[in-house]
């Protein structure tokens, strides 16, 4: 990433082309007007080249008609290196919803605007650094892109980045506590007809049973040997545990990622017993594409769209499952017993993505709600 030099408080932008022959330029600037009130941004994507361009949907962010992101699409860190809670939602896409693509013709530029006071907790006069995601995309092979079927290479822009102020509440104007936000956000579950509570119950009791059986055998994977002046932890390294977190080393030298992954998988299986009353509440935008979304606002509330109603009960099923689901959603949650997880904006969310990352990324594996998806539902039934 470039670096992003900074005068006063001043908003300096920076535009992300990944090199000199990158097709697609991406630039964030504040809305005007919106300094004196929340910090709201435009990203705008840009096809500077002379052939059409296939982005993927999902890197993009998304916002409902209220304001809330309906993906974690922004890195925001203040000055002192602390990243801003997010405070919007989590959607959980349907398979079909994570294949697709949007169209840019030469010359064609997409735009998005997103408030990102009302998605992040920003502490008012403090400094940050708003960062927009890579997003790869792929250049089709033509100018007429409905009709090209053909694909020459995938590139990815760079980051883009911002310096911006948080803006000091107005007189008269009060910050909304996180109690008030969890109540407000809550008035607005709607309780699911019997016969959807009814699958819904169904899928919840099979993914408590994917979550309690992965604690088992996490659990199974650590030893512990006797001696007469110290305790030798051993771990029995596994296809199933390598698939989804990669190596994991010598269980007797103290490991942050280790100690997530474990956490993580034993705090999901608690959690369950937490779960409050299911939703049915789908905003319009997102029933085409959505299984099932959780708001960070409104803890162990998980809310159902139609499509998840399409889904086997499962678990173990490849082409996705209610208990899949439900267990990837519940990972999402923070609280004392772990660490919420990531979908790493929807960068990697197919299995042979979740092992890429395993392999190459392991703190990030550490974080990455598919992968603690796959591990819970087995997938492969690797041993």
């Amino acid at each position: 990433m470039k670096a992003i030099s900074w005068i006063g408080s001043a908003i300096i932008f920076l535009s992300g082309a990944a090199s000199a022959n990158a097709q697609l330029s991406v630039q964030m600037k504040q809305a005007a007007g919106a300094a004196m009130a929340d910090v709201v941004v435009h990203v705008t994507y840009i096809n500077s080249g002379a052939v059409a361009l296939s982005i993927p949907e999902r890197g993009l962010p998304r916002v409902l008609q209220d304001g809330r992101l309906w993906n974690d699409a922004f890195l925001v860190v203040s000055q002192d290196g602390d990243a801003a809670a997010y405070r919007g939602i989590i959607a959980h896409l349907s398979a079909a919803a994570r294949e697709k693509t949007l169209t840019l013709e030469p010359g064609q530029r997409l735009v998005r605007q997103v408030n990102l006071s009302l998605n992040y907790e920003l502490r008012p006069g403090q400094t940050y650094k708003i960062s927009a995601p890579i997003l790869r995309y792929r250049i089709l092979d033509g100018t007429g892109a409905a009709g090209a079927a053909a694909i020459d290479k995938e590139a990815s822009t760079s980051p883009v980045s911002m310096l911006i102020v948080a803006p000091l509440p107005r007189a008269g104007r009060r910050a909304e506590t996180a109690p008030q936000e969890a109540s407000r956000v809550a008035s607005r579950v709607a309780s699911c007809p019997p016969a959807r509570l009814k699958e819904v119950t169904a899928g919840i009791a099979a993914a408590a049973g994917i979550a309690r059986s992965s604690k088992n055998y996490m659990e199974s994977l650590y030893g512990y040997e006797f001696g007469e002046s110290s305790i030798i932890v051993t771990f029995k390294e596994t296809a199933r545990y390598r698939s989804w977190f990669g190596e994991h080393g010598d269980p007797n030298i103290a490991n942050p990622v280790n100690d997530r992954i474990r956490k993580t998988v034993s705090g999901v299986a608690t959690r369950f017993a937490l779960l409050k009353q299911p939703s049915c509440d789908c905003p319009e935008e997102m029933v085409g594409d959505t299984n099932a979304w959780i708001s960070t606002a409104v803890p162990y509330v998980v809310n159902y769209c139609p499509r998840f109603f399409d889904l086997p009960v499962g678990p173990n099923v490849p082409s996705g499952s209610k208990a899949a689901t439900i267990y990837h959603e519940v990972t999402h949650f923070s609280d004392t017993f772990a660490l919420g997880t990531s979908d790493l904006d929807e960068q990697f969310p197919s299995p042979e993505d979740a092992r890429y990352v395993a392999r190459t990324a392991r703190d990030l594996a550490s974080e990455h709600s598919y992968g603690y998806e796959y591990f819970a539902d087995n997938h492969g039934n690797e041993n």
